[in-house]
């Protein structure tokens, strides 16, 4: 990503293909540098207020949650941008109201929780510990902290996007899933999977090794094991690439870093490649969703004994 050319080594599990590394360094820091993607400042829209905000209100509810009446007809007239995102990541979840308490792991800014606030989210926190600590808004705040260090549960929803592969001892934190997801609650999982078919075109060159960053790569029958192992079951799994596991694979196997030094900015893949390339590539990606054998998954797990 950065253009250090460091060289790291992962083991494989011959059984069920998970990857572990081996050699991490003592010291991240240096690859999780103040430019790094995640940590950008961000600006939040403010939540709906004034004498239109029961109106917004009712038009985000339905885009969001997928509720009729005049909410949905508001929605067919103007969506929020957000809400098909944000829709997806509820889909499996029990939260219906904007007052479930939602926990962002590894949430960096908080981009993603800013986008839940907009559309009318009143109580979100963050947790990263690379984070700024700071209350970015009333019902929206952000803390510099490891996830075993908190400690205000019960949460409706814990999310994390593309956040566990960067953390150690997988079975400590479903231990913390499990101590602070409600009874009824869910956990949404997004990661970058081992075995998909990426590997198998570009290996060292797969953009998603991401070393050292990425310190566990799970397969599908490993991730099930873990959740099922720690009294989690899978309630569904949702095969989710794009372009961008082609395109900046494509980059690294031509030796371009996907971080421009000079700017410190993502590379824009319309620099490199042309437009047929670009939708060959989301072909690409398509079909290794359909397959099953895509660069990256999100699974929906819950409490096997819901206590």
């Amino acid at each position: 990503m950065l253009g250090l050319h460091d060289s790291f080594e992962y083991a494989r599990c011959q059984n069920c293909g998970a990857m572990e590394l081996i050699d991490v360094p003592h010291d991240l820091a240096r690859y999780y540098p103040d430019s790094y993607y995640s940590f950008q400042a961000v600006d939040p829209s403010p939540a709906p207020s004034g004498w239109k905000a029961p109106i917004k209100i009712l038009r985000n509810r339905a885009a969001v949650f997928g509720s009729w009446g005049v909410g949905g007809l508001l929605a067919l007239h103007r969506k929020p941008w957000q809400a098909a995102e944000i829709s997806s990541w509820l889909r499996l979840s029990p939260v219906r109201s904007f007052k479930a308490r939602v926990l962002d792991v590894g949430c960096g800014s908080g981009h993603r929780l800013c986008r839940m606030h907009t559309v009318g989210f009143t109580d979100l926190t963050g947790v990263d510990p690379f984070a700024t600590d700071r209350q970015i808004r009333t019902g929206l705040r952000i803390r510099r902290q490891y996830l075993s260090e908190t400690n205000d549960g019960p949460y409706d929803l814990i999310m994390f996007h593309h956040s566990l592969e960067h953390m150690p001892e997988h079975a400590k934190v479903m231990a913390d899933i499990r101590r602070l997801l409600s009874p009824q609650g869910a956990c949404l999982i997004r990661i970058p999977m081992a075995g998909n078919r990426l590997i198998e075109k570009y290996d060292t060159r797969w953009v998603e090794w991401d070393a050292p960053r990425h310190l566990v790569l799970h397969t599908e029958s490993s991730f099930r094991e873990l959740a099922r192992k720690n009294g989690f079951k899978v309630n569904c799994v949702a095969w989710d690439s794009d372009r961008f596991s082609y395109w900046a694979s494509e980059l690294y196997q031509r030796g371009i870093s996907l971080v421009d030094p000079a700017t410190g900015l993502h590379r824009a893949p319309s620099e490199f490649f042309t437009t047929a390339e670009l939708k060959h590539f989301d072909e690409l990606a398509n079909e290794d969703n359909e397959l099953g054998k895509a660069s990256r998954a999100a699974f929906w797990i819950v409490k096997d004994d819901p206590r």
